[in-house]
């Protein structure tokens, strides 16, 4: 059973179900007046039940996998550095004011997942590189401006597509890194 991915999941679960998320939510402002714990509190919250629900799914999915493939211990590690570098490339999005989600986290889950998979399963290389040509498709969109709301956003909130970003580069990065570890009787 995927114990950190579940209790990751729970989390904003219950946060969504029981806290105002202006509170924790990653904001620019507050951040830079000293509210630093925000750098990290952002992930956890979420703008609607639509939002926690798909960004959780997503979560669960690619946190499963990479769980079992790379372990508990790795993921309590790769959540804690990646949370903290997400929020801080977050910083340098200037025309960001305010994020809240869980999918810079699990876009994290999944490049490590992609990274354990690569590594263990020569054959399946292929389907992998279609998944990264289509994720690349749908960053260079965003980033563009274009990104159909199909996330749960209200109007007027954008894809922080940074987020997405950094959070698969240092998820394969650390997948990767795990395995060679491993292999090298790490």
């Amino acid at each position: 059973m995927p114990i950190v991915t579940c209790a990751l999941v729970l989390a904003c679960l219950a946060l969504f179900a029981g806290v105002d998320p202006v509170l924790l939510e990653w904001n620019r402002e507050a951040i830079e007046k000293g509210e630093v714990w925000r750098l990290w509190t952002g992930h956890f919250t979420h703008y609607s039940l639509r939002h926690v629900l798909l960004d959780g799914a997503f979560a669960l999915l690619a946190g499963s996998l990479a769980e079992r493939e790379l372990g508990a211990r790795f993921l309590l590690v790769l959540l804690t550095l990646a949370s903290t570098a997400i929020g801080v490339v977050l910083m340098f999005a200037t025309h960001l004011d305010t994020y809240r989600g869980l999918s810079g986290l699990g876009m994290a889950l999944a490049g490590a997942a992609a990274a354990a998979w690569w590594s263990r399963s020569p054959g399946s290389r292929r389907p992998i590189l279609v998944l990264v040509a289509a994720l690349a498709v749908k960053l260079a969109l965003e980033a563009g401006g274009w990104s159909p709301n199909q996330a749960g956003l209200p109007p007027g909130v954008g894809i922080a597509w940074q987020a997405h970003l950094a959070g698969v580069a240092l998820g394969a990065v650390g997948g990767l890194l795990a395995i060679r570890g491993r292999v090298r009787g790490g």
